[in-house]
């Protein structure tokens, strides 16, 4: 009988332990999960960063941006090496972020409707990632060139930026905000970030104008 009630005791125990083990693993794997998200979001703003400083350092000399283009950031080696498959044939090479959605980059219009400014727009953001890029501050001198960010969903068709200086054009309707000192301008707060930023998986599109 005492063997008996030993065993059983045992047996017990094993599920106690199992259970406990059991917890200890969700809430490990969810713990992972989210410092892997955070690792993202965070690498995602520093490809950003790099993308738009490396655009201004090649482009330091010249007078317009209408040459640019992803593939000239490639064979010029000024894009983040991580951004893209060197493997791959370079017809078919193209720029995507660190959440595995697509970059792009091209030449747009100054105020004076001049090809001396360029866009840059990041396809495939999660909620999370939408809401650290809209709220961080990007720059509200003329020396960071910042001129303009885009919040929306789905993808860029649509999404230029050319006539942000023109108040009709550049308001949260049309996903458009800029520097200032004005109701929506950037960086957004977190309130106007997440309305921004309601986006259902990783749909969300944020672009960004610089000159």
């Amino acid at each position: 009988m005492m063997k008996n009630c030993e065993r059983g005791r045992s047996m017990i125990e094993m599920l106690g332990v199992l259970a406990i083990v059991g917890i200890l693993t969700a809430g490990g794997i969810a713990g992972y999960s989210k410092a892997m998200q955070k690792i993202k979001r965070d690498k995602v703003v520093t490809q950003l960063s790099m993308l738009v400083m490396n655009i201004r350092s090649l482009f330091f000399n010249q007078t317009n941006y209408s040459i640019l283009s992803d593939r000239l950031l490639i064979d010029a080696g000024m894009a983040p090496s991580d951004m893209y498959d060197s493997a791959v044939k370079s017809s078919q090479v193209g720029l995507k972020h660190a959440l595995g959605g697509n970059v792009y980059v091209f030449s747009s219009l100054n105020s004076e409707g001049q090809p001396r400014a360029f866009e840059v727009y990041l396809e495939g953001l999660t909620e999370d990632v939408c809401l650290a890029l809209a709220t961080a501050d990007w720059g509200m001198d003329q020396a960071s060139g910042f001129e303009a960010l885009y919040v929306g969903t789905g993808d860029v068709n649509g999404a230029l930026m050319e006539d942000v200086n023109v108040p009709a054009v550049s308001r949260p309707e049309n996903g458009i905000y800029t520097p200032g000192q004005h109701a929506n301008a950037v960086p957004l707060t977190i309130n106007g970030a997440r309305a921004a930023c309601a986006c259902s998986g990783a749909t969300c599109v944020i672009g960004f104008k610089y000159r």
